[in-house]
């Protein structure tokens, strides 16, 4: 790493070391690790000194003569061509390319468009025939102000801080400030259980037992492949603790539920009535000192790598899923089993055993068939073929289009409604489009020609400047529960004549007058199938119904929650709405458990069950009835960019071992068949198998995990430091996420900046299970004395999203009960608090079990009772980590809870701890910038983004505002997890580095954070502000470094300074609230009239006329 890797300010004080410099080296040579590419990303890219990109293999030839529609959308070879090349680009340390000169307007306009959502820049040069687009790469540089934009600020009337400080700086550690003792080696029990039951010889491993134990027994590290349902998961522990009575054994599952449920199952299974099986997971541990097989999750291993050396085993299965944990514990195993007498075994589904095999340096392997049955596997072509879904007389839409003028008329588009000038501009953008705006769920999914035709129906006035609203689908990753794999078996009977009977070859009539690649090119000239085309699949469905029985389940797979909605409508309207037949069913995790469970039922004779799902049922649930599965090839995936520095969430097409995976899931009780809706030319370049999460996310709890566990000891450029050790992983991070991470850490005072060595902040946010940003706020809020407000934020910003999806529907109904919990706050993090809260508060019989009180709460409020529990449980868990690390537990009553509950306070430490994740907005701008001057909408799953909410509408006065993340969605940038600043005295006492500069206005100065915020204060305050930062300073490294202690004038200080921002909260919360006008949702809007009323159930302006809520339908009082 180049050693100008920037000069971040301050160092280890409390609020770090400023925003820093850029760590990466540019000049280096970095890996292609990007999620986007749709091609195997296996080659390396080929780069000449001027600049001009090629990729590996020279492109198709041009077809020449397109016709139609064809003329203007984007081929598929061009779009996996210029997505390869662009992406290959962007991760290469070439700052520029220049694209070939040969390419078509629309080509150039494609180009363009999907370089914008790379987060490039791109420009046309020169002139025809030698015209060619420059791409190259953004920078990321703080915005400043002009002088004559800078607002005044003033601190709240008659207060002046005195109180003297002592500048400190945080003390570094090269190894825990008190370590414990390692663990003495576990000794093996000599009372065993019973002898337990051979295993049941129906299953595949079982016919493998003495190839397993042998191979263990004499390799160092093994590889066990096997496909679901082979026992692999439950069987192996057992067999080897037979074979090694002994032993002392630890399994790892990526998920909770998992480790839970199949520790009971092998428990029930080895009739173990002793306690040698056990778990160990976040809050819940039943291992003892007779547990000789435990199984935990990665996370909970990590922890226990400094005394790996107790066990005789170590199993890591599902490698496959490329969990960031799990990867980070491969890279440490196998560093630390060279010299010690530990057996590694890894176990997948669908591992890449040659990866594994050179990683590992030679192996023992074992591989089992699944106990499944024969899928039949049909792509795009017979799709097509078998619903005559497309002819090949496709119409000529280019004359239509120019007998309409197209060359003087501008188009829209329907998926987002941006203007465009032309035709060739409209079937460009189609490539990358994947709609938005406002409508979101009303949106009408038609295939392209139409689309084209509407937009010429539909001419634009004037070309659309503003960028879109771009509200994504309401995903996250979570938990999900898990269910076993057995179920009754399927008993059909004799199949009715020219009905498949599930055991003979499924065919699909093919007609031969038509290549497959004309049928293609026919349909995507008239459909973008980047997108999920409805029809089709409503199509193939009625071709499935014609060819198989009733007692056929139908999975779907689908990228996200608005698709299945959308999808479940298309159904609803046509054909399948009788109940009688049809079972139409949702699997979502967004979904209430109760209604995940109906998918596992098999429906009454003569009704056939369709289940749209997410990929949640590749791999987390099986469902046994499942004869047909219709694959979208696409899933919404929540990823990192490292040149961005941002979060990513978009539709992409899957891996190829994915597609397996939900092919797979045909062929659980008799054979099955699968269509993959994707041409085989696109299905034979999709990624091979999924990236490693540690590429799509980011890596601040890892960089500290490497710090605290010793693992990465030295500087940061160092060959033992963190980039040396995360380089060792089987799919290296980017070393700008690395960079990126670590200056993250830098800036809230976790590291320091020279040393590269944790601080006392570092080491106590390490101990801490939530993101490191909500500890340090959690740590302020113990200071503050709003301890248990800020514990129960951190812990529902950290886990699953309490928020159950409504059906359409319900949508304004669900909108309403979020504003209520809001309390008219403007906070994501308060509607969180108050939701968890008052769940608390809802009469329990005991610890865990939730009644009817908590129930209704939940169901009114669209809440998931589970995720609400496991955030009471997890606050428990957080106040002992609190202890554990000498501060005080925010569950007890005391000098930190004192002021528990004050809105002012709360976002002054949601200030101390995400910055700088800081939005601004001037008056009358729709937009929010951030600190790089990122132009920012707020997501659609904030109270904020509601129509009731002014932060929904263009601003009046200017707003600040502190976000949890941002996302880069296809084409804008959204924000999540955001709460209203309304003064800004908490940003500039508890915030970045402090400076003044000289102002052209008598007795003022000009006072600024990391040069981007910037105020005129008078002088005298300015002292006043120093001496409160500095005091602020000095008490957080006193309570961090002191074990939560400080003296009384330091508490006294403290209280001084909330006083402050209480009186500055108030005075512009009143001024906010005199400014506020209405507008109205949907259209009509201006300022508020005499008689206009407030609902009094979710706190939404309504016009004097309406006597009901247009958005809850409560009565007007």
């Amino acid at each position: 790493m180049s050693s100008s890797r920037g000069g971040g300010r301050g160092g280890g004080g409390p609020r770090g070391g400023g925003r820093g410099g850029n760590r990466s080296n540019n000049n280096g040579n970095s890996r292609n690790n990007n999620n986007n590419n749709n091609s195997n990303s296996n080659s390396n890219s080929n780069n000449n000194s001027n600049g001009n990109f090629k990729p590996n293999n020279p492109p198709p030839p041009k077809a020449n003569g397109e016709l139609g529609a064809a003329s203007f959308v984007i081929s598929e070879s061009s779009k996996i061509r210029f997505t390869t090349l662009l992406t290959q680009f962007r991760d290469s340390p070439t700052p520029d390319m220049k694209m070939p000169t040969d390419l078509t307007n629309t080509e150039r306009k494609y180009i363009h468009e999907l370089a914008r959502g790379l987060g490039l820049k791109s420009k046309s040069e020169g002139k025809a025939p030698n015209r060619f687009i420059k791409v190259w790469k953004t920078t990321q540089t703080a915005v400043s102000r002009d002088v004559e934009t800078i607002p005044s600020y003033s601190l709240p009337p008659k207060f002046s801080f005195t109180t003297p400080f002592v500048k400190l700086s945080q003390k570094t550690y090269s190894a825990p400030p008190a370590p414990s003792p390692p663990k003495p080696p576990q000794s093996a029990n000599p009372n065993l259980p019973p002898p337990f039951p051979d295993p049941t010889e129906n299953l595949p491993a079982f016919s493998h037992l003495d190839q397993i134990i042998e191979t263990v027994s004499s390799h160092k590290v093994t590889l066990i492949t096997g496909s679901t349902g082979c026992g692999k998961s439950t069987q192996i522990p057992k067999y080897l603790y037979r074979a090694f009575p002994r032993c002392n054994m630890i399994v790892t599952q990526p998920r909770r539920i998992s480790a839970t449920s199949l520790s009971a199952r092998v428990k029930e299974e080895m009739n173990d009535n002793l306690g040698v099986v056990g778990h160990s997971v976040r809050l819940s541990n039943n291992c003892g000192k007779s547990t000789r097989i435990k199984f935990v999750t990665p996370a909970i291993l990590i922890q226990q790598l400094n005394n790996v050396a107790e066990y005789t085993h170590v199993i890591v299965d599902e490698v496959h899923e490329r969990e960031c944990y799990t990867d980070f514990l491969l890279i440490a195993l196998r560093d630390l089993i060279e010299n010690l007498n530990v057996k590694l075994i890894l176990m997948s589904a669908t591992l890449n055993v040659e990866v594994m095999r050179e990683y590992f340096g030679g192996c023992g392997e074992v591989h089992m068939e699944g106990r499944t049955f024969p899928v039949q596997s049909f792509f795009l072509e017979d799709v097509l073929r078998a619903t005559k879904y497309v002819s090949n007389d496709d119409n000529n839409i280019e004359k239509e289009l120019e007998k309409k003028g197209f060359k003087e008329e501008k188009f829209r588009c329907e998926f987002c409604s941006r203007g465009f000038v032309g035709v060739e501009e409209l079937g460009a953008h189609y490539g990358v489009c994947v709609g938005g705006g406002v409508g979101g769920i009303q949106m009408d999914f038609g295939k392209v020609e139409d689309r084209l035709r509407a937009g010429i129906d539909n001419p634009v006035k004037r070309p659309a400047k503003a960028e879109q609203d771009e509200y994504e689908d309401y995903e996250e990753y979570e938990e999900y529960e898990e269910y076993d794999e057995g179920g009754d078996e399927d008993d059909d009977g004799d199949a009715p004549p020219g009905v498949w009977d599930g055991v003979s070859e499924f065919t699909v009539v093919k007609d031969t007058t038509v290549t497959d690649d004309d049928l293609v090119s026919t349909y995507q000239a008239r459909f973008n199938d980047d997108d999920v085309d409805y029809d089709l699949i409503l199509a193939l469905l009625g071709y499935i119904m014609t060819v198989s029985t009733s007692e056929d389940a139908i999975l779907i797979f689908l990228p996200g929650w608005y698709d299945i909605c959308k999808l479940g409508n298309e159904l609803e309207g046509g054909g399948f709405s009788d109940p009688r037949k049809y079972k139409v069913l949702q699997l979502h995790s967004g979904v209430p458990a109760n209604e995940q469970r109906e998918v596992f039922k098999r429906p009454p004779k003569g009704c056939r069950k369709i289940i749209l799902s997410t990929n949640i049922a590749e791999t987390s649930v099986t469902i046994d009835d499942i004869s047909f599965v219709i694959d979208s090839v696409k899933a919404k995936e929540k990823g990192y960019d490292p040149h961005l520095g941002t979060a990513t969430l978009a539709t992409q097409w899957i891996s190829e071992a994915s597609a397996m995976q939900r092919r797979g899931r045909a062929g659980r009780c008799k054979a099955g068949v699968c269509f993959h809706l994707v041409s085989k030319r696109r299905f034979k370049v999709l990624r091979g198998f999924l990236e490693s999460e540690l590429l799509r996310t980011p890596l601040e709890s890892l960089c500290i995990l490497t710090k605290r566990l010793n693992l990465a000891p030295g500087p940061y450029e160092g060959v033992d430091g963190i980039p040396a050790f995360l380089a060792k992983a089987i799919d290296q991070p980017h070393e700008k996420s690395i960079a990126n991470a670590v200056e993250r850490l830098i800036e809230i005072g976790a590291c320091d900046d020279e040393k590269n060595q944790l601080t006392g902040l570092g080491w106590k946010l390490g101990g801490l299970s939530v993101d490191v940003r909500y500890g340090k706020a959690a740590i302020w809020g113990l200071i503050l004395g709003v301890s248990h407000s800020t514990t129960l934020i951190a812990v529902t910003s950290s886990t699953k999203d309490p928020f159950n999806l409504p059906r359409p529907y319900q949508k304004n109904a669900a909108e309403a009960a979020k504003l209520s919990l809001a309390a008219g706050s403007q906070s994501d993090q308060i509607c969180l608090l108050n939701a968890a809260s008052k769940f608390s508060n809802s009469k329990r019989t005991g610890r865990g079990n939730v009644t009817g009180n908590s129930h209704r709460f939940c169901n009114d409020h669209f809440l998931s009772a589970n995720a609400l529990q496991t955030v009471v449980d997890t606050v428990h868990t957080m106040s002992r980590e609190l202890t554990s690390v000498n501060l005080p537990s925010p569950l007890k009553a005391g000098h930190h809870t004192r002021n528990d509950g004050r809105e002012d306070l709360i976002a002054a430490c949601m200030c101390a701890g995400l910055y700088p994740n800081i939005l601004r907005r001037e008056a009358g701008e729709n937009n929010y910038s951030t600190a790089l001057n990122r132009k920012c909408k707020i997501h659609a799953s904030s109270v904020n983004a509601l129509g009731g909410s002014p932060l929904s509408r263009k601003s009046q006065t200017g707003e600040w505002l502190v976000y949890h993340e941002c996302i880069k969605g296809p084409n804008s940038f959204q924000v999540r997890g955001v709460a209203r600043i309304w003064d800004i005295l908490p940003i500039l006492i508890f915030c970045g580095t402090m400076g003044v500069r000289e102002c052209e206005d008598e007795g003022m100065q000009i006072v600024t954070v990391d040069e981007w915020i910037a105020f005129k204060m008078a002088e005298p305050e300015i002292e006043s502000l120093k001496k409160m930062r500095g005091k602020m300073d000095e008490v957080f490294i006193k309570f961090t470094e002191n074990n939560g202690k400080l003296s009384e004038g330091d508490w006294k200080a403290v209280d001084e300074v909330c006083s402050c921002l209480k009186q500055g909260y108030e005075k512009k919360r009143k001024e906010g609230a005199a400014a506020s006008v209405f507008v109205g949702n949907g259209g009509g809007g201006g300022d508020s009239k005499a008689g206009d009323w407030t609902c009094p159930k979710c706190r939404v302006n309504n016009f004097a006329s309406r006597q009901k809520c247009f958005k809850c339908n409560a009565a007007k009082r």
